[in-house]
């Protein structure tokens, strides 16, 4: 009897794996953190065309980014909805955006996010939570705070979409430097 493992068996189907993989403590501080970061690397493998092992690494993003300025006001959301702190925003794609700001963000709260787009002649109003906040500055203090979008409608989807699409494009069209 043949062994459906062994050599002279023709399997009809093709089997392929995708793995992502995380390291502890490199990658994450618990065990949560590592089994995201390894979801995230996962979602990356099978993006990219599926059959390979990825491992994770910070940069990686779900949706791309492009470098995008405007303002943003925010609050953490506790309540009443003020929108007295500003940024100034550095990037933006369709599932966040990264400002700079001068004041301490405490990570994985709730924002309500004001974000305002020199292309548009709209704000938006949005929920996010806070991803990342990287100390860039001491004296005065400076902070980059990543934004994963939480609460977005369906108009401000469609323009962030839209810019990122459009800017994204333009600079596939740009020839590369002659080296």
């Amino acid at each position: 009897m043949l062994s459906p493992f062994s050599p002279s068996t023709r399997l009809k189907e093709r089997i392929t794996i995708s793995m992502g993989a995380a390291t502890f403590p490199q990658d994450a501080k618990s065990p949560l953190d590592l089994l995201r970061c390894a979801d995230e690397a996962l979602f990356m493998a099978k993006k990219e065309g599926k059959n390979r092992l990825k491992l994770y690494s910070p940069e990686m993003r779900r949706y791309p980014r492009i470098a995008q300025t405007g303002e943003v006001k925010f609050d953490v959301l506790n309540g009443a909805v003020a929108l007295r702190n500003t940024g100034c925003m550095k990037n933006l794609s369709e599932g966040g955006l990264q400002f700079e700001t001068d004041r301490e963000v405490p990570p994985k709260s709730t924002l309500a996010i004001e974000m305002k787009v020199p292309e548009l002649i709209s704000c938006f109003v949005l929920v996010g939570e806070v991803a990342n906040v990287t100390p860039i500055g001491t004296d005065p203090p400076k902070y980059l705070v990543g934004i994963s979008f939480v609460k977005i409608d369906g108009e401000a989807r469609k323009a962030i979409k839209s810019i990122v699409s459009e800017k994204l494009e333009n600079q596939n069209k740009q020839p590369a430097p002659d080296s």
